[in-house]
């Protein structure tokens, strides 16, 4: 069940709200008759919360998956496109004196 409660009524309703959203039930507090606010225990707010993260996170991934498609990125590839160490030695250092 929901319940729709107007911001100043829900000053003097607090308690009972609070009582009834841990209850399970879905509270929403409105201002000017439109939704601004929703109660909810901190179990489901962290919940939700940790799925925003996962959705973003996940997204995220999926925007480099478009950028790396069709290419082998097993660590035996991307072993095998190392240079010898001497010429990363002497890349770096220059030749030996």
């Amino acid at each position: 069940m929901t319940i729709n409660v107007n911001i100043g009524e829900a000053k003097t309703r607090l308690s009972e709200l609070v009582s009834r959203a841990l209850e399970g039930e879905e509270v929403i507090l409105q201002k000017a008759g439109r939704p601004v606010l929703k109660l909810m225990p901190l179990v489901e707010a962290g919940r939700l919360e940790a799925e925003r993260v996962a959705a973003r996170r996940t997204a995220g991934v999926g925007a480099f998956q478009a950028a790396f498609s069709g290419q082998d990125l097993s660590l035996e590839a991307l072993k095998a496109d190392r240079d010898d160490p001497l010429v990363r030695f002497r890349r770096k250092f220059g030749p030996a004196a």
